[in-house]
């Protein structure tokens, strides 16, 4: 189990519960596409509070656009890439469908 101190942003609960299996710190998801209100005040409460950021959203247009929108309100946030054909099933595409070396191969290189 690894401590991360910035807050980890990802798209749904089952990569929370995913990244939960090796990873001891805070999570918020963004609900996929929809990125509520009700999150992007919670993502400002905590920035304001001076709490940094990493973005671990899914290799995919979705994943993509989410991380566009979430760059917007925390431009200084650092990302965690997983390559999109380490992150699959035979039909879906995501961070939960990755493995933990993957992820945290991710986290050691994350971009500002």
């Amino acid at each position: 189990m690894i401590n991360v101190d910035e807050i980890i942003i990802v798209e749904g609960i089952h990569d929370i519960s995913f990244l939960k299996t090796f990873i001891n710190g805070t999570f918020i998801k963004t609900d996929g596409t929809s990125l509520p209100l009700e999150t992007i005040e919670l993502i400002k409460t905590y920035k304001n509070a001076g709490s940094k950021f990493i973005i671990l959203t899914d290799p995919d247009y979705p994943g993509t656009y989410i991380r566009n929108k979430l760059l917007e309100i925390i431009p200084d946030a650092k990302i965690g890439f997983v390559e999109k054909e380490k992150a699959r099933t035979d039909k879906k595409v995501g961070i939960e469908h990755s493995t933990e070396e993957v992820v945290l191969d991710a986290l050691n290189s994350l971009i500002t």
